[in-house]
């Protein structure tokens, strides 16, 4: 339910709010965090006793779950095409592991990444045909997908 780093972010009210309301356990205002934290931890079922067979498995990305892309088997050959403006390599990240894709030779990387790639966009502003300026999102990166 609760990974540990989403539990580090949420204050002190919203952590008591959390064991009254999701576990019936109030606690009170004097309990430090980290005990609050623990607790919460501690009261929420093992993972492996929530799956049954009518559950996707990590794989297929369930709400809450970090899959690494790093260890996806689900890869994708690319070619990201140099720009005149811009040379330089693609920096994203997914699922907090950090890519540097240079342009202009073929790389192969995990579809999740290209995924994010295909979702960066860039607005451009130009004169429509009365004179005034319209906003349009393009994408941020060039490429082709090869088979």
């Amino acid at each position: 339910m609760y990974a540990k780093n989403q539990l580090d972010r949420k204050t002190k009210a919203e952590l008591l709010l959390i064991l009254a309301d999701d576990f019936g356990t109030p606690m009170g205002e004097d309990t430090t965090r980290s005990t609050l934290i623990e607790t919460i931890i501690t009261l929420q079922p093992e993972t492996s006793s929530e799956i049954s067979p009518e559950v996707p498995p990590v794989e297929e990305n369930r709400v809450g779950t970090r899959i690494d892309p790093r260890a996806s088997k689900d890869r994708v050959r690319v070619l990201f095409h140099e720009q005149e403006n811009d040379k330089s390599a693609i920096s994203v990240m997914a699922n907090g592991v950090a890519y540097q894709i240079p342009r202009g030779i073929e790389v192969e990387i995990p579809r999740i990444v290209l995924g994010g790639i295909e979702n960066a966009v860039m607005t451009v502003y130009e004169m429509d045909e009365n004179g005034v300026p319209a906003a349009r999102d393009v994408p941020r990166f060039a490429y082709t997908v090869l088979r």
